[in-house]
């Protein structure tokens, strides 16, 4: 029987374990989400609880890893202990056949010397609250310089918990290269603002030996079904900005 997830591009170690964990077709936010992801995009994708979206950003999280790298190279920021511990156990199961990555959660409330040991051990992916993430790079315990992927989970929830300040410090010390993924279940101003200053749009091209071919980066949101880019050729004829078109199509 064809799995559903083979039509996104994903690795035979990473469909393997989807197939263990039982399942068979993405959920529309997969469906969506991972393939943008996974060719480099900035997104924010609008998801509630129960739609899959933990495995959304967790599969090309994985893909993204390299195992033979122990530096941090991919940080999920949430807004809760309870989630973070979910959300590593998730990507645990998905790197399972993917041998070498070590994932870790780290939150408030647990002692920070075991979280010490498994750092020093080289961890490549780290899924914590803002707070606690903020604690070890105070102390150099985490550099931000190697991330390739930083993704808010439950976006808005950081927010109204008060995080706007570390999740700022985190995005503004992290990688200029680095690629910015939110999810939320809504979509306040708040988001959109943090949005514009921290997701890029950004156009790379070389021909000479070593560089990579020409590619794009664009930054988009998944709303009801809908992949809305900011360089789409309707939104360049109506002359709309992103919030903008955002707001156009949340108010249908």
């Amino acid at each position: 029987m064809t799995n559903g997830f083979e039509k996104l591009g994903l690795s035979e170690k990473i469909l393997k374990a989807i197939k263990d964990l039982g399942y068979e077709n993405p959920s529309p936010i997969q469906e969506q989400a991972i393939p943008m992801v996974m060719q480099g995009h900035d997104i924010i994708g609008q998801a509630k609880t129960g739609t899959g979206k933990t495995m959304a950003f967790g599969i090309p999280a994985v893909e993204a890893v390299d195992p033979a790298d122990d530096s941090l190279q991919v940080m999920v920021l949430c807004p809760t202990r309870e989630l973070a511990v979910q959300v590593a156990g998730e990507l645990k199961k998905v790197s399972k056949h993917k041998k070498g990555i070590k994932t870790l959660a780290i939150y408030g409330g647990q002692s920070i010397s075991i979280q010490l040991k498994a750092i020093e051990r080289g961890v490549q992916i780290i899924a914590g609250t803002p707070g606690r993430v903020i604690d070890h790079i105070e102390r150099g315990t985490i550099k931000l310089d190697s991330l390739k992927l930083v993704i808010l989970d439950e976006a808005d929830e950081m927010l109204n918990m008060g995080f706007r300040d570390d999740i700022e410090k985190i995005l503004a010390g992290a990688s200029s290269e680095r690629q910015t993924v939110f999810f939320s279940a809504t979509m306040p101003k708040e988001i959109m603002n943090l949005s514009k200053r921290f997701q890029k749009k950004r156009q790379t091209g070389g021909k000479g030996r070593g560089q990579k071919p020409h590619s794009r980066r664009h930054r988009a949101v998944i709303y009801k079904g809908k992949i809305i880019r900011q360089d789409s050729d309707a939104f360049k004829a109506s002359g709309h900005t992103f919030a903008k078109a955002f707001a156009d199509i949340h108010e249908h």
